[in-house]
């Protein structure tokens, strides 16, 4: 069998609580590596219920090094979903974010760019892989 991939779900509020993690329990070629979030009781609640460590929004590159995270579902408030996809790309961790960027078009070739340690301000810096 295929080694399953290792993800950590960042942002446990609503949605991720009541549909992202009980969905991935389902996944096959899959499984919870850890979970991050800023508020530490939710941390240890969340922990205990689906036997993973949980970690705060600061020590997001830690939790992905120390739990061989392959990819990142990020579901955090609008304000740091930006934050945490861009820190998550650096850290070489494949990102799902939940947010559309429709309202900002460049995002997306901003996030790709910053990743890979560039400075993006138009659309001329967007990857390749993206054209």
């Amino acid at each position: 069998m295929n080694r399953k991939i290792r993800y950590a779900v960042v942002g446990l509020g609503h949605i991720a609580q009541t549909a992202v993690l009980p969905a991935f329990k389902h996944a096959e070629n899959s499984q919870l590596a850890a979970l991050v979030t800023g508020n530490r009781e939710k941390n240890r609640e969340l922990s205990e219920r689906y036997g993973v460590n949980a970690y705060n929004y600061e020590d997001l590159e830690e939790a992905f090094e120390k739990e061989q995270v392959d990819a990142a579902y990020i579901a955090t408030p609008n304000i740091l979903d930006r934050e945490h996809t861009e820190r998550a790309a650096r850290a070489g961790v494949h990102v799902l974010c939940e947010k559309t960027d429709g309202q900002h078009a460049g995002r997306l070739r901003s996030h790709d760019a910053r990743s890979r340690g560039e400075q993006c301000e138009t659309d001329d810096c967007l990857s390749p892989a993206l054209q």
